[in-house]
C-alpha cells in the first residue's frame, strides 16, 4: 500500500536536493530526452531509471533526518514506485513542452526547434519569413489562437513559464504573447531574463505603464494585456 504522505515528502526532497540533481537527475533527464528524439523511449524503462534516483533519495533522506525505521521501510517499494512513476510522468509532460531541449545533443536541438504544440501550424509558420512584427502576427489563424489558448488553460502554472520560455527562444512571439496573457489572467509573474519588468506592470492596471528594458511590446500584446486586465477588474 502506498504511503501518500511519505511519497509526497520524498518527491519534494528529491526535487529540491541540489546534490541529487547534479549527480543523478541531470544525467537521467539527458538520457531519456535523447531516447525520446531517437524514438527509443519506453515508459516502463523510464520508471525503472527514475527508481534508482528515488532509491538514492530515500537513503539520503533517512541519513540526513535519521531513523528508524530503515530507509527501505520508511519508504517501502510501493511508495518508491509511486514516486518514480510521478517523476516519469512529469518528465514526459515537460519534454512535450520543449523544456528539456537544451539537454539534448546539439545535433538534435535544431531538429526539435519548432516541433512543439501546435505542431502543424508551427511548422507551417516556420517556413515563412515576415519582414515586420505586423506580418509576423498575421500568419496565425483564429483557430490556431483558440487552440493554443485552450492548451494554455489546461497547463499548470509552472508549465506556463516553460511554454513562454520555449516560444520566446524559438522566435514565435505571437505564442509567447498568448502565454503572457494567460499568466496575467492567473495573476502570475513570469521570469523573462530581464527583458520585461513584470512586477512593475502587475502592480498597476494601466497598460501604458508596461515597462521594458529593450523594446515596447507589439500592438497585439497591448490588446491581450488590456483584455486580460479588463477581465480581472470585472471579476
Amino acid at each position: 500500500m502506498i504511503d501518500e504522505h511519505a511519497a509526497t515528502e520524498l518527491k519534494l526532497y528529491i526535487d529540491n536536493d541540489g546534490d541529487l540533481y547534479r549527480r543523478q537527475t541531470t544525467s537521467i533527464l539527458k538520457n531519456l530526452a535523447t531516447k525520446k528524439v531517437r524514438s527509443q523511449y519506453k515508459h516502463d524503462l523510464a520508471v525503472k531509471l527514475f527508481g534508482y534516483l528515488v532509491e538514492a533519495g530515500a537513503k539520503k533522506y533517512v541519513k540526513e533526518f535519521g531513523g528508524p525505521p530503515a530507509w527501505h521501510k520508511q519508504f517501502d517499494v510501493p511508495t518508491r514506485k509511486a514516486v518514480a512513476e510521478e517523476l516519469t510522468r512529469y518528465f514526459e509532460g515537460e519534454f512535450e513542452l520543449g523544456n528539456y531541449d537544451d539537454l539534448l545533443p546539439k545535433k538534435y536541438q535544431k531538429e526539435m526547434l519548432g516541433k512543439k504544440f501546435p505542431r502543424t501550424s508551427v511548422r507551417a509558420h516556420a517556413r515563412k519569413k515576415p519582414s515586420s512584427s505586423r506580418s509576423h502576427h498575421s500568419t496565425i489563424s483564429a483557430s490556431d489562437i483558440r487552440e493554443f489558448r485552450g492548451f494554455l488553460r489546461n497547463a499548470t502554472d509552472r508549465q506556463i513559464q516553460g511554454i513562454y520560455d520555449k516560444e520566446k527562444r524559438a522566435g514565435r512571439d505571437e505564442y509567447a504573447e498568448l502565454a503572457i496573457a494567460e499568466a496575467l489572467r492567473r495573476g502570475l509573474v513570469l521570469e523573462s531574463n530581464g527583458d520585461l519588468h513584470w512586477e512593475q506592470f502587475l502592480d498597476d492596471d494601466r497598460p501604458s505603464r508596461y515597462h521594458s528594458t529593450k523594446k515596447k511590446p507589439p500592438a497585439q500584446l497591448d490588446r491581450e494585456i488590456a483584455a486580460a486586465l479588463g477581465k480581472q477588474r470585472n471579476s
